[in-house]
C-alpha cells in the first residue's frame, strides 16, 4: 500500500474556521501580553542601565574633583609634617642644651653645697679646738 499520496478531501466548514481564528486570536493574545511584558522589563532595566551610567559619570566627575582636592591636602600635610619635624628637631635641640645647662648647674649647686659642707666642718672643727682647749686648760689649773 503506498500512503505517501492520500487522496482523501477535508472540508472546512465556517464554524470550524471561525473556531480556528477564535484560537489563533487567543494564543496571539497571550504571546503579545508576554512580550509586552518582557518589553516592558527589558525597557524599565535599560532606563536603570542608563541611570547608572550617569550617575557613574556624575561619581566619576566628583572623584576627579575629590582627587585633586586629596592631593592639595595631601602636600599641606607634607609640608605641615615637615615643619613639625623641624620644630621637633628645633625643640630636641633645646632641650639637650637646656639639660646641659642643668646638669652644669646641678653640679655647681653640688660643688657649693660640698664648700658649705667643707667650711661647715672646718667651723665645727675650729669650735672643737676652743671646746678642747678650754676643757685641757680647765683640768691642767696645778699644773
Amino acid at each position: 500500500m503506498n500512503l505517501a499520496f492520500s487522496y482523501r478531501s477535508t472540508h472546512v466548514t465556517p464554524k470550524s474556521y471561525l473556531s480556528f481564528l477564535a484560537g489563533y486570536k487567543d494564543v496571539y493574545s497571550l504571546k503579545r501580553k508576554e512580550i509586552e511584558e518582557l518589553e516592558h522589563r527589558m525597557n524599565t532595566g535599560l532606563d536603570k542601565l542608563i541611570e547608572a551610567a550617569e550617575q557613574v559619570t556624575e561619581l566619576a566627575k566628583e572623584l576627579a574633583v575629590k582627587e585633586k582636592d586629596l592631593a592639595v591636602a595631601s602636600a599641606k600635610a607634607e609640608e605641615v609634617l615637615k615643619e613639625v619635624t623641624k620644630s621637633a628637631a628645633a625643640a630636641e635641640k633645646v632641650k639637650n642644651q637646656v639639660q646641659k645647662v642643668k646638669d652644669k648647674a646641678q653640679s655647681i649647686v653640688d660643688s657649693i653645697d660640698i664648700e658649705k659642707k667643707v667650711r661647715d666642718c672646718k667651723n665645727i672643727l675650729g669650735r672643737m679646738n676652743v671646746c678642747i682647749l678650754s676643757f685641757s686648760s680647765l683640768f691642767c689649773l696645778g699644773c
